[in-house]
C-alpha cells in the first residue's frame, strides 16, 4: 500500500468512526505518523480527500453487487442477498456521515448521484427485467417508473424532515422500505420463494429468530 492509499484507508476509518468535520487534516497525519505537509504533497484539502474516499466506495459497492448479481441463481436471490449488505453498511457508515457529505461536499455527494443513476437504476431495471422473465415478478410492472419508485425510496429513507434521526434508525428505515418493494413487485410464484429466502435472512445477518 502506497503513500496515498495509505492517507486514503485512515481517513476513512477516521471519518467512518468520527463523521467528517470532526476530522482534521492534523488528525489524519497524526494517526498516519507522517507531517501534514505529506498529505498535502497528495490532496490539497480535506474535500479531495473526501471526494476520494468516497469515489472508492462507490467502486467497491459495484463490484460487490455486480458480484451477487453472477452468484444468484434467480431475480429474487440477487435482491435478498443484499439485505445483510445492506444492514451492514447502515451499521459502518454513521448516518450523520451521510448527512455531512450531501451538506458539505457537493463534489463528493455528486459521486452517489451519479452512483443511482448510473448503476443503481441500471441494475434495478436489469432486475426487474430478469424478474419477470423468470415468472417472479408481475408480468405487468411498468419497469422504468418501478425502477425509478425504487430509486425514490433510497432518497425518501435518507431523508432528516420525514424520518429524523433521533426517532429512526435510517438502515432499519431503508431495510423496511426494501421490503415493501420486493413484496410489491412479486407473482403469487415469486412471493412463496421470496418468504422462503426472507427465512433466511436472520441467519446470514447472524440474528437468531
Amino acid at each position: 500500500m502506497d503513500i496515498k492509499e495509505r492517507i486514503l484507508a485512515q481517513a476513512s476509518e477516521l471519518f467512518m468512526r468520527y463523521g467528517i468535520r470532526s476530522v482534521s487534516m492534523d488528525e489524519i497525519a497524526k494517526a498516519l505518523g507522517i507531517s501534514k505537509k505529506t498529505i498535502y504533497q497528495y490532496f490539497h484539502n480535506k474535500a479531495a480527500i473526501v471526494y476520494e474516499v468516497t469515489l472508492a466506495h462507490f467502486e467497491a459497492e459495484e463490484q460487490m453487487q455486480l458480484e451477487l448479481s453472477k452468484q444468484a441463481e434467480n431475480a429474487l436471490e440477487e435482491l435478498t442477498l443484499l439485505i445483510p449488505y445492506l444492514i451492514r453498511s447502515f451499521k459502518e457508515i454513521p448516518t450523520q456521515l451521510i448527512f455531512e457529505l450531501q451538506k458539505y461536499y457537493p463534489k463528493a455527494w455528486q459521486l452517489f448521484e451519479r452512483h443511482k443513476q448510473a448503476f443503481i437504476l441500471v441494475k434495478v431495471r436489469e432486475n426487474l427485467e430478469r424478474g419477470i422473465r423468470e415468472g417472479l415478478y408481475r408480468a405487468n410492472i411498468p419497469v422504468e417508473l418501478m425502477a425509478r419508485i425504487r430509486l425514490a425510496h433510497i432518497d425518501a429513507g435518507l431523508s432528516q424532515e420525514l424520518f429524523p434521526p433521533q426517532e429512526f434508525d435510517h438502515g432499519e428505515v431503508q431495510l423496511q422500505m426494501f421490503e415493501l418493494y420486493m413484496y410489491g413487485i412479486v407473482s403469487d410464484k415469486g412471493r412463496a420463494l421470496l418468504n422462503t429466502y426472507m427465512n433466511k435472512v436472520p441467519q446470514q445477518i447472524g440474528k437468531k429468530e
